[in-house]
């Protein structure tokens, strides 16, 4: 809650702004789909670390993000995910601190950033995209925002250990609302996820 509670937001989100138009310049495609208020679901591909810095510059509001628990085990970039309000989730098995956590922040009308496919994508392209993020959002009746970044695999490729020069953008697309899971329909609850993931797949890949 550190960004909230004291404030820091603001000058971060403008600091880093100002540091990536230092670095290339970056854009937004989108702009008039970006949800500036309001619970929602920020679906992402991931194809950096940077990733989530990206959409710090680029949406002014506070966020908050889903990220596997192994990163907060890695020195110093653990604790600036913190700091980002990130908070961890366990993708073995049913966490459910993180569902809750989830719910939680939604109802309280914030908004959460999840990477449905789990991991960095090693050649740019979608991956499969876990059932999570329509699950949540089938059982929550919030809107999910497909979110795709171009260009961060080249600011900070996989494995290097710094950023480099390099032009980037965030496309945002027009947000997905889900039907709530009906349990004793005609059409399975597996059926019904499964129709919603592809939904939120295609929706993704159209902002490639």
């Amino acid at each position: 809650m550190f960004l909230f509670k004291y404030g820091a937001f603001w000058p971060l989100h403008i600091m880093v702004k100002i540091w990536f138009a230092l670095r290339g310049g970056t854009g937004i495609v989108g702009k008039e789909n970006r949800p500036l208020k309001g619970p929602c679901i920020l679906a992402c591909n991931h194809i950096s670390l940077s990733d989530p810095v990206m959409l710090l510059a680029t949406l002014p509001r506070p966020l908050y993000y889903m990220a596997k628990k192994e990163l907060f085990e890695i020195p110093y970039f653990g604790k600036m995910i913190t700091f980002m309000q990130a908070f961890p989730v366990n993708q073995y098995e049913s966490d459910l601190r993180a569902l809750a956590r989830c719910k939680k922040l939604l109802e309280s009308g914030e908004a959460v950033v999840i990477y449905p496919e789990g991991r960095l994508s090693e050649d740019g392209r979608l991956g499969p995209l876990s059932p999570g993020v329509v699950t949540l959002a089938m059982r929550t009746g919030v809107p999910v925002y497909p979110i795709v970044t171009v260009g961060s695999d080249k600011f900070l490729p996989r494995g290097a250990k710094w950023v480099r020069t390099a032009y980037k953008e965030v496309h945002y697309g027009r947000p997905l609302s889900f039907e709530p899971l009906n349990k004793h329909g005609a059409i399975s609850v597996k059926e019904q996820v499964d129709a919603a993931n592809e939904r939120l797949r295609q929706a993704l890949l159209e902002l490639y």
